[in-house]
């Protein structure tokens, strides 16, 4: 029965905050966009709570499906304008629950790593969302959505906020570690936030917030201090290059974030060959699919696989995982330089020479600086000739698929995935041994 009536307590107010949402909307008082942000933001204070109400995580689970189940089913049968009837495209509202679940269960049975993600997701959003649409003076594309400067302010300055004071109700710190914990936060969710699209963010946001969190608490000041050193690094970088990559707002964020994370879950090596590709892709001076100039539109699928296996390091960690992480760059490298050189010069010989070329630079960071496969021994060698024979796989199927018209993002994409898989599969084996 305790169980149930915990549940009760987080479902009955959700609910009752729906029909409050759907009568104000009906009435024709408030409009949508004000609706959803109202459900956004007090669903967001009610599954506070949570941690104190259940004590189950299968209890969680329930009430993330059973509404998620109401969302979908409302949304397919045309019911809930409230908050379902925006003119842009979303699946926000669906992966609310989702969310939530996600971060109890990182949580881990530790509340504050639950309430401050949540907390960010709920009223940082919300007050981004509001600022952004009433003073929308700087804008910027994400695909096909828009943000702005006063609504991206507004979230950093909230979930600064936020995190001030979760860390100060918790007693954590003294004050410059958690003036630092809070500035690291900030800035990796509010560049979360700003390339989300389609709602992503609902998802993307609390689980950057619990990441950063969770690896910055428990470190020194010297730690934190590494952390801080590599933020400054990647943007400095980042605006050393703005022009020559011909970045966007959102390809800026985005490699920041990309950057930020591989020097702090990885180290300078997993950063170091992070930039590899970047470097050969501001050299070469781009230009996106839809013409215009700046963003990473056209390689930003393919930098998705090593990102991926970055996050799983951070869960995961271990040497071998780094073998994978390295054939994806090496394949990026080898299909991003032998696309070029066959683009530029039109010549099948030189794209024959550019593969191998981009798919050995990617090496380069790997030996000069300690890595990953030092731990590994005697392997070491053999994973080079693996990784790097599985590379060029990528250019060939690349090719394949430009052959058949497929877009150029697709084409990269499947490029990585196909010269990752020795690597991945010979990772997973060693992993399991």
């Amino acid at each position: 029965m305790g169980e149930v009536l915990g549940a009760l307590w987080i479902a009955v107010p959700v609910a009752v905050l729906f029909t409050v949402a759907e009568v104000l909307y009906r009435t024709g008082r408030v409009e949508v966009e004000y609706t959803r942000k109202l459900t956004h933001l007090g669903s967001g204070v009610v599954v506070l709570s949570m941690p104190w109400v259940v004590s189950t995580h299968w209890s969680v689970l329930a009430l993330s499906v059973g509404f998620v189940a109401v969302l979908v089913l409302t949304k397919w049968l045309g019911w809930l304008p409230s908050v379902h009837a925006v003119s842009r495209k979303t699946s926000g509202a669906q992966y609310y629950p989702i969310a939530v679940y996600g971060t109890y269960l990182l949580a881990d049975g530790r509340p504050f790593f639950y309430m401050v993600p949540m907390m960010v997701m709920a009223l940082a959003d919300t007050g981004a969302a509001v600022v952004g649409r009433r003073h929308a003076i700087v804008r910027y594309r994400v695909v096909e959505d828009f943000r702005s400067l006063g609504g991206s302010l507004t979230f950093f300055g909230l979930t600064f906020g936020v995190v001030i004071v979760g860390l100060s109700l918790v007693s954590h710190g003294h004050l410059p570690t958690v003036l630092l914990v809070a500035l690291l936060t900030s800035m990796v969710a509010t560049a979360v936030e700003g390339i989300s699209v389609r709602g992503i963010d609902n998802l993307l946001v609390p689980y950057a917030t619990w990441l950063v969190l969770d690896r910055t608490l428990g470190a020194t000041r010297d730690g934190l201090g590494e952390w801080v050193l590599g933020a400054t690094l990647v943007f400095a970088l980042l605006i050393m290059t703005f022009r020559q990559a011909r970045l966007t707002t959102t390809g800026f964020m985005a490699a920041f974030v990309a950057g930020f994370l591989a020097w702090g879950l990885g180290g300078p090596v997993w950063l170091a060959t992070f930039l590899v590709p970047y470097a050969g892709f501001t050299a070469s001076r781009p230009v996106t699919l839809s013409g215009t100039e700046g963003d990473l539109g056209i390689v930003v699928p393919a930098f998705l696989v090593p990102l991926a296996l970055l996050l799983l390091h951070a869960h995961l960690p271990h040497p071998a995982l780094f073998v994978p992480f390295l054939g994806a760059i090496a394949a990026i490298s080898a299909t991003g330089l032998a696309g070029f050189l066959r683009s530029r010069f039109d010549s099948w010989v030189l794209e024959g020479v550019g593969a191998p070329l981009g798919a050995a630079v990617a090496f380069v960071p790997s030996l000069v600086l300690p890595s990953p496969l030092d731990a590994l021994g005697g392997a070491s060698s053999v994973i080079a000739i693996v990784v790097g024979a599985g590379a060029l796989l990528g250019p060939v199927v690349a090719r394949v698929l430009l052959r058949h018209g497929e877009s150029k993002g697709l084409a990269r994409l499947a490029g990585v995935l196909s010269g990752t898989a020795p690597s991945a599969v010979w990772a997973a084996l060693h992993l399991h041994g």
